[in-house]
């Protein structure tokens, strides 16, 4: 066993994978100490340097044949004598992490994982961590991401029957001296009573006030400053470490269309089985419907658990492992039926078929998630627009005596993806007020959002046999012969009493 004595400025890494025996891979993650360094890009250096000599050399030929013409000299005017100042002064400064791994841990379930990864951060979100001396920079910059997780669960419908969202507000400093930094959000309570100075104000997208509910901060945060009139988030910021300043709650509405909308459906029988997943992006995120305003889904992983019994069918012997079989490219307008007719024109066996077929992205059997796992890049695709669906399919042909059928499925899809420059809540930084006193340049300030969306969404399972009664039920139900009904005969003419129909008429 290992001890560490945790601190506030460590963080966790992303859930990756690794090669772990000759079967699969194992999930991972990193508990790593992230620390930035100020220092000049060393290939930005050289390609302006290069740049400069050519530049020098151009002058240096026009200055002769200036110098030709009129005999006056131009390095009066052009001075090319200093060239590391040049240098100097073009060279660009960046913030370089220098990242040390401290631990390492992995586990084969995906879920306890996650739990894990969740317990460290709220434990290092609530740890002690303050600036303890003032620093200097030669470049200052600020920088804030804020980050919406939202989490849903689907019916077979798509419908949402559970959904619930926070934000979360992340921060990385380098100033000098010691500042006092004030956060401002579009927080309802602040409508109409925003104080703050023009180089303050952040570039916004939308003007919507949001409810903020459940409020968490970093032992960083002065808490009384918040829970005044202006409802300003007030720091002294922790110098080169990325922390979480705060987190609070949001009421998404039920009623908004996702933006990615996720379905599948699996029909088993004896013989085969036969799995189909249709993902399509929708653009309801913004007003315009076009390929270039639509805000793309990235990084989208869709999971089907697979029985162990169906594993084997899935997998593939190579030299020195076992590997997967990956999807073929299937063309999104493909016909219905159409390996049918390839088959009967042509002299490819239908059983030839790919057993795993993909519009977009690649799938194929992940033995660390126990899952067929569709990897999709990017929805909608580069160039294109919302609501193009895309489709995965899974045929797997079993045998009646060998391969059998579980009783008990797992109908569960889960869906992670993440949407960069949006955040589901409409949650936007409106200001960021910095304290200097002795620079005479503001820092530089970036706000960036991003969302985390995770879906757990309903898998229709029919089995033929149910389909194959129902059918039959119906084909019965058609067949069978109609029942005639007697007709009541009517009375002739000679039993009716015209003598009533005459006083009728008197009476009208």
């Amino acid at each position: 066993m290992q001890e560490l004595l945790l601190q506030g400025s460590y963080n966790v890494s992303d859930i990756a994978s690794q090669q772990y025996d000759d079967f699969g891979k194992i999930l991972t993650i990193k508990l790593q100490y992230k620390f930035y360094r100020e220092r000049a890009a060393a290939d930005k250096g050289k390609k302006i340097a290069h740049n400069m000599k050519i530049f020098q050399g151009k002058i240096a030929n026009f200055t002769k044949k200036f110098n030709d013409v009129v005999n006056v000299n131009v390095n009066n005017i052009v001075d090319l004598t200093n060239k590391d100042n040049i240098l100097v002064a073009m060279a660009l400064l960046q913030h370089s992490p220098q990242i040390t791994e401290l631990f390492k841990f992995g586990c084969h379930n995906y879920e306890h994982l996650k739990q894990f990864k969740a317990a460290i951060e709220e434990t290092l979100f609530k740890m002690p961590l303050s600036r303890d001396r003032a620093l200097t920079y030669k470049a200052e910059e600020m920088q804030i991401q804020m980050q919406d997780e939202y989490y849903c669960e689907l019916n077979t419908a798509g419908l949402v029957q559970y959904h619930k969202a926070r934000v979360r507000l992340f921060l990385l400093s380098f100033l000098n001296g010691m500042p006092v930094v004030e956060i401002g959000i579009n927080d309802r309570t602040r409508e109409g009573k925003e104080v703050v100075g023009r180089n303050d104000i952040m570039p916004i997208e939308t003007e919507e006030w949001i409810r903020v509910e459940n409020v968490e901060f970093h032992s960083c945060v002065d808490k009384s400053a918040f829970q005044a009139d202006d409802k300003m988030v007030k720091l002294i910021p922790p110098d080169a470490c990325t922390i979480e300043v705060m987190r609070f709650r949001v009421r998404p509405s039920k009623n908004r269309e996702l933006p990615l909308l996720v379905s599948a459906r699996m029909i088993i029988n004896p013989r085969k089985v036969e799995l189909r997943i249709e993902a399509m992006a929708a653009g309801a995120s913004t007003k315009r419907r076009d390929a270039e305003n639509v805000i793309p889904c990235e990084d989208i992983v869709i999971k089907v658990h697979i029985p162990q019994e169906w594993v084997y069918l899935l997998r593939t012997e190579k030299h020195t492992r076992f590997g997967s079989v990956k999807s073929a490219s299937r063309r999104p307008g493909k016909i219905k039926g159409i390996e049918r007719l390839l088959g009967a024109t042509t002299n490819i066996p239908l059983e030839s078929a790919a057993l795993l077929e993909a519009s977009a992205g690649q799938a194929k059997y992940e033995h660390a998630f126990r899952s067929l796992v569709w990897r999709i890049p990017r929805l909608p695709k580069e160039g294109h627009g919302a609501y193009r669906e895309q489709i995965c399919t899974m045929k797997l042909p079993l045998t009646p005596d060998f391969d059998k059928i579980p009783e008990n499925l797992d109908d569960n899809v889960w869906v992670e993806y993440r949407m960069p420059a949006t955040t589901i809540s409409h949650a936007v930084v409106r200001s960021i007020s910095i304290s200097q006193s002795d620079s005479d340049t503001p820092p530089e300030k970036y706000a960036s959002y991003v969302s985390k969306m995770d879906y757990k969404a309903k898998m229709r399972i029919e089995h033929e046999s149910d389909i194959n009664a129902y059918l039959a039920v119906t084909a019965s139900a058609i067949k069978k012969p109609i029942q005639e009904t007697p007709i009541e005969e009517k009375d002739s003419d000679d039993d009716i009493d015209y003598d009533d129909e005459d006083e009728i008429d008197e009476e009208e």
